[in-house]
């Protein structure tokens, strides 16, 4: 009874995998010309800035509790060492 069924959903993928293994568009693909006389550009190198130290800088992290060393876990306790 399924048999035609599946005889021909097998055609149908068959054909459909025969389109995707067809030969490339005939217009081909385009490829990048590469022009013969480059001209060479000059490079400017950027100046760097040397950054001025402006006073302490207060850094917080959020933790969560067992890597918080005033827990007394082994966990914190590693985390402060």
């Amino acid at each position: 009874m399924f048999a035609p069924a599946r005889r021909l959903l097998i055609l149908i993928l068959i054909l459909f995998l025969m389109g995707c293994a067809g030969a490339p568009p005939a217009g081909g693909t385009p490829t990048l010309e590469i022009p013969l006389n480059p001209t060479e550009t000059p490079v400017s190198t950027p100046e760097i800035s040397q950054a001025t130290p402006g006073g302490v800088t207060t850094l917080r992290v959020w933790l969560p509790p067992q890597f918080d060393p005033a827990n007394q876990t082994p966990a914190g306790d590693l985390f402060q060492a």
